[in-house]
């Protein structure tokens, strides 16, 4: 859907068990946020309502994706809201709590001139103040972040995909300490596109993950995709 005129909603809320359904307006606390929004993941916070993070899509002055973060009550009414731009572009696509009580987002962020694509962090405090960002750029090539889970040791793994310039895209596990601090990183593929979209912890008790997304390498000659389950231990 092509927009023509500035739009000030940002996010369609339903709650279906209650038929409990609102439109948040972009204009809050004297705040006025212009653009195009879209909510990518939200969040419980427990006994306090909910949190979201999405994209907000500028087409003035210039194309530009930032990420947005809303936070709302259970009754759906915002407490804060927060826009993060960068000097290209970033996109927010999960959100976690912190054992601080706040919130990390994982995205993707895209260099304005080089067009690299890296694993973006974002940490929020409870109040939804910046306490620190960055970009996850260990490796060679186009890094996306789609989910990230906490772990048992307060720290976090992020899945989404890698991948070199004239090959496939893998499936991208990355492994952060508290601070965000990389541990580890993982690649996983064949011949074709894999890409990781979700993750959480496993049953086993061993602090392993498991990975779910799409594959089209058990197939690659007739391009159809397939989903893509995946487990590793700790």
């Amino acid at each position: 859907m092509k927009f023509t005129a500035i739009c000030l909603f940002i996010f369609f809320i339903a709650l279906v068990e209650n038929t409990h359904a609102r439109f948040i307006s972009g204009v809050y606390q004297g705040e006025q946020t212009s653009g195009n929004y879209g909510a990518k993941a939200v969040k419980t916070v427990p006994n306090d309502g909910y949190i979201m993070v999405g994209i907000n899509t500028m087409r003035i002055p210039e194309n530009k994706d930032e990420v947005y973060v809303l936070r709302i009550s259970d009754s759906l009414e915002p407490k804060w809201s927060k826009t993060i731009k960068i000097e290209g572009k970033v996109w927010g696509n999960s959100v976690e709590l912190t054992p601080d009580g706040g919130f990390i987002v994982a995205g993707t962020s895209e260099a304005k001139f080089t067009e690299k694509k890296s694993i973006y962090l974002l940490k929020l405090s409870s109040a939804g103040e910046i306490e620190w960002s960055k970009n996850l750029s260990e490796i060679e090539g186009n890094q996306e972040g789609n989910a990230i889970k906490a772990t048992e040791d307060d720290g976090f793994v992020i899945v989404g995909s890698t991948q070199i310039v004239g090959e496939g895209k893998n499936v991208y596990i990355v492994k952060l300490d508290s601070e965000g601090e990389v541990e580890w990183s993982n690649s996983i593929g064949g011949l074709g596109n894999d890409i990781a979209h979700a993750v959480d912890t496993t049953l086993d008790g061993q602090g392993g993950y498991i990975i779910a997304g799409e594959t089209d390498s058990f197939d690659v000659n007739q391009g159809s995709a397939d989903s893509y389950i995946v487990k590793l231990d700790s």
